[in-house]
C-alpha cells in the first residue's frame, strides 16, 4: 500500500488517540452517499474517536459542528477512512463530483456523469495530489490524516505504517 506523504509526516503518533478541537478546522472526506469526490466542511468544533463498530476495530467516529450551525452532526467511517483535518478555515475547495465530467444533452433532458466511477481510486489519488500541493504551497497544518485501510490497526501491530 502506498503511504500518503502527509500521513508519513504524522506517522503513527496520535492516530489512535482521541482528537478534540474547539477551534476552527476544515474537514475533508469522501461523501458516503456519492462514494466519489471529496467534501470540504468548515467546522467550529470537531471530535474524532477510534471506536469498534460492526466488524471494524478502528472505525473513525467524527462529531462536528458545521460553520454557523447550532447542533453537532456525526459521521462514522469504517473501511478505508478518508478523513483529513486541516487547522483553520479558508482552505482549498476540492473538485466537485460532476466536474470535469461529461454532459450528454438530449432533446428533453441533460445527463451529467462524474469524472470517475463512483468508488474509483482516482478520487483518492486526485485529492492526495491536490492536498499535497496545497500544503507545500501554503504551509497549511494537517492536524490529522486518517486515510488508509485500518491505519490504527497497522500502527498498533507494527508501530509503523505499511509501505
Amino acid at each position: 500500500m502506498q503511504q500518503h506523504p502527509t500521513l508519513q509526516r504524522i506517522a503513527c503518533d496520535g492516530l489512535d488517540s482521541d482528537f478534540d478541537s474547539t477551534g476552527r478546522v476544515t474537514l475533508y472526506l469522501i461523501d458516503s452517499l456519492l462514494q466519489g469526490g471529496y467534501l470540504q466542511i468548515e467546522a467550529s468544533r470537531a471530535q474524532v474517536r477510534r471506536v469498534a463498530y460492526a466488524q471494524y476495530n478502528t472505525a473513525v467516529e467524527l462529531t462536528y459542528r458545521p460553520k454557523r450551525a447550532r447542533h453537532d452532526r456525526q459521521i462514522m467511517q469504517t473501511f478505508q477512512p478518508t478523513l483529513v483535518i486541516l487547522e483553520g478555515w479558508g482552505h482549498f475547495q476540492p473538485d466537485e463530483y460532476y466536474t470535469p465530467g461529461t454532459v450528454h444533452e438530449g432533446q428533453h433532458c441533460t445527463v451529467t456523469q462524474g469524472a470517475f466511477r463512483g468508488c474509483a481510486g482516482e478520487w483518492r489519488s486526485e485529492f492526495t495530489a491536490m492536498l499535497d500541493a496545497y500544503v507545500a504551497e501554503t504551509g497549511a497544518k494537517v492536524v490529522r490524516d486518517y486515510r488508509g485501510a485500518n491505519v490504527g490497526e497497522q500502527c498498533a501491530k507494527t508501530g509503523t505504517l505499511a509501505q
